[in-house]
């Protein structure tokens, strides 16, 4: 280092500020390339996890009911009430915010790792390579594919918003060690309000206590000079420990107060609740699941250098498994359940096992485990031999630690736990790359191939965030990476249902039931397919199974009474009927339909006697019926499938029995008119027509009414004339 550089340092306590380590355009460009790698996300659409916390959820109108929903992720329920306050059910609003996140985490990383570099650990080691080392770690952190689950998918800024407090909250620790003693406090307090923020997005926080020992051990305190035994413990664990305490005694308190309230409030929920807080229904034990990540964490480290298949799921639904061994307990002898009898034995063949290969024995696990023994004991090596090496490998390890140890989760594996765990990789490609080239002479071309692979894994990026653009693409892509995975075929099969794929739908779920002939889920979802496409008799076959496995469950129930009566098959729709009334003795919907039955039956007194309970339940109930009618009449799909429109008729037949002539309004009118013009009926059509020209001598309906009246005396169905 020229003479110079020395004098000048002697005289700067903080050599990050040196004009040789500050790069103005690293910040601008990291927000530039972030916003261009992400720009195609705005437009995508809500999937999977989204539908149940945002996209349709009533719970957002209540904000109190939503934050109880959401008790342990106040942050990021605040964020998502946010986003639903500004634009609704408008998804771009939540993926600016979500990009958002992600930048700001990036610019994060170059700050936390350029200042580091530069600490007196390093003896100016990086002097002038900080910036390049910091952004080149930012920018492949950044742009990496991997990374589109935290930020497309929408939920997921849970793990972003986790991560990016983690970050601050060690970059406030580092911030306040270099800076003035009023403005360290400062700092401080952003680390302390930053481990708050984090706690309140995502439980990954758990780990930041080990994680910042380590940092302020490694590259911030100085090592005493004592010798001998007692001397190395003094000069490796007391001293430091105690510079620590005295340095920054307020915000550990602080922080460490944070932490274990958090985690008491955490285990007492865990404690109140059935089987702890998200591993209610997993069935591995901790020595299966440690088994399990010992195929997980590789896979992991595969997909980061050689991102190929990227998935938003690899395993089944549990939930559905739980259902079913609920049924084989209940009925072992009588339910053909042999399929699933051993989940939980060694010799289980059940496709209820997850899709990720579950090791059940030591052997089964290599030779995936001795590499996962041989990398973090080198991790910990390292932290012996050179720590700040050390450090950088093993925060890997501490971070996945939570979801990739012993602990069971429901889902063994999930793209979005390496968020933050991606910096140790990008940074050692970083430092790596670096150091070979300066030893080679060729450092010159360092931005080069920085540039060349930030490009690379961009455009990588952005076309894993095209996935996105419908439901079902996206779980076409799981299923492409594995193909007996059920919960993606089910998803696949929904997701191209909600983009009105029928025909791919249909694929997926019958796939699915291949797989999992007893699974619920998608006995009900190719149920609705079928009814979609007015295959109803097909759709009665897959719930009439749907009873015969689940007889006292209430959805089964449900849907083998509406699919028999849409059917028009009333003598075997009424005992289903009758049960969902003692299932149901409150719903007024109910006691309708079973009212319905008796009247096709030709049961009078029955019916007359459900109705009048359906009134007493609910005294509008014809006139929701009728509303219910009008939305079904309306939807130009309905126009050509028969069943549909003879249930709307026999609905609206029972409704008028409840309902005087006199009272009917135009809007009932109407949908009157158009009930008798969809069966062929236009004189009743224009009886119809006219009363509702009476009801309404002026104004809009007075215009409907009008217009219907003439296309019924041309015998003219409205919606075959639209636009004419």
């Amino acid at each position: 280092m020229p003479p110079s550089v020395s004098i000048l340092m002697t005289s700067i306590v903080n050599p990050a500020e040196l004009p040789e380590n500050r790069w103005p355009k690293a910040i601008p460009l990291l927000i530039l390339i972030g916003c261009l790698t992400y720009i195609n996300c705005l437009t995508k659409t809500f999937t999977f996890d989204d539908e149940a916390w945002i996209y349709g959820n009533e719970d957002l109108e209540n904000p109190k009911k939503f934050y109880l929903t959401f008790a342990n992720r106040v942050v990021v329920a605040t964020s998502i009430l946010m986003n639903h306050w500004i634009a609704r059910d408008n998804p771009i609003s939540y993926r600016v915010f979500n990009v958002f996140i992600h930048i700001c985490t990036a610019l994060t990383i170059y700050g936390l790792i350029r200042r580091s570099l530069l600490l007196p650990r390093f003896k100016n080691r990086f002097f002038g390579r900080a910036p390049y080392l910091a952004f080149g770690t930012a920018l492949l952190w950044m742009v990496h594919p991997i990374q589109t689950q935290s930020v497309t998918y929408i939920i997921q800024r849970c793990e972003s918003m986790a991560g990016l407090f983690y970050l601050l909250a060690m970059y406030g620790i580092l911030r306040g060690h270099t800076s003035s003693p009023f403005r360290r406090e400062l700092w401080h307090m952003v680390s302390i309000i930053s481990v708050l923020g984090g706690f309140g997005s995502k439980e990954t926080m758990v780990t930041f206590p080990v994680a910042m020992f380590l940092y302020d051990r490694i590259f911030l305190q100085e090592l005493g000079q004592k010798k001998g035994f007692w001397g190395w413990w003094h000069n490796q664990l007391i001293n430091p420990v105690y510079q620590m305490i005295t340095q920054r005694a307020g915000a550990y308190v602080g922080m460490t107060v944070i932490v274990l309230a958090i985690m008491g409030i955490n285990t007492y929920r865990a404690q109140a609740a059935e089987g702890g807080i998200g591993f209610s229904e997993t069935r591995l034990t901790p020595k299966l699941y440690l088994y399990s990540q010992a195929k997980v964490i590789p896979f992991y480290i595969q997909q980061i250098f050689w991102p190929d298949k990227l998935a938003i799921d690899y395993q089944v639904n549990w939930g559905n498994a739980t259902k079913v061994l609920d049924r084989v307990k209940e009925e072992p002898d009588g339910f053909d359940s042999e399929w699933y009898r051993n989940l939980s034995s060694d010799k289980t063949t059940s496709p209820y096992k997850p899709s990720w290969p579950i090791a059940l024995r030591l052997k089964d696990t290599f030779p995936e485990s001795i590499i996962v023994v041989v990398l973090v004991g080198v991790s910990l090596l390292l932290l012996c031999l050179y720590p700040p090496l050390g450090f950088i490998c093993f925060w890997f390890f501490l971070i996945l630690a939570p979801t990739s140890s012993i602990m069971p989760i429901i889902d063994p594996i999930f793209e979005h736990r390496l968020y933050l765990p991606i910096l140790t990789p990008a940074f050692l490609v970083i430092w790596l790359g670096s150091s070979l080239l300066r030893a080679v002479r060729l450092s010159q071309f360092s931005p080069l191939l920085l540039g060349v692979l930030a490009i690379a894994l961009s455009l990588r990026t952005y076309l894993r965030t095209e996935d996105y653009a419908t439901r079902g693409k996206l779980w076409q892509t799981a299923v492409d990476a594995m193909p007996d995975a059920i919960r993606s075929r089910i998803n696949a099969g929904h997701g191209y249902s909600v983009d009105k794929n029928y025909e791919k739908a249909e694929e997926h779920l019958k796939r699915a039931l291949e797989l999992s002939p007893y699974d619920m889920q998608p006995l009900v979802m190719l149920g609705a397919v079928y009814e979609k496409l007015g295959r109803y008799q097909e759709a009665e076959q897959l719930y009439e199974r749907y009873t015969d496995y689940y007889p006292k469950e209430e959805e089964a129930i449900s849907l083998r009474a509406y699919s028999l009566q849409i059917l028009q098959r009333f003598e075997e729709a009424l005992p289903w009927w009758k049960k969902l009334v003692e299932k149901k003795p409150e719903s007024a919907a109910t006691r309708f339909y079973l009212g319905c039955c008796y009247h096709k039956l030709n049961r009078p007194k029955e019916r007359d006697a459900a109705l009048a309970e359906a009134i007493r339940l609910n005294p509008e109930i014809a006139s929701e019926q009728l509303n219910d009618v009008r939305e079904l009449i309306i939807a130009q799909e309905n126009q050509e499938i028969p069943e549909r429109l003879a249930s709307a008729q026999m609905r609206a037949e029972v409704a008028l029995l409840l309902i005087k002539p006199e009272e009917l309004t135009t809007t009932q009118l109407d949908t009157l008119g158009l009930l008798a013009a969809a069966r062929g009926d236009f004189e009743k059509a224009i009886e119809y027509a006219k009363k509702g020209l009476e009801k309404s001598r002026t104004g809009p309906w007075h215009v409907v009414h009008k217009t219907r009246l003439k296309n019924y005396q041309e015998k003219k169905r409205p919606w075959e004339h639209r636009g004419e």
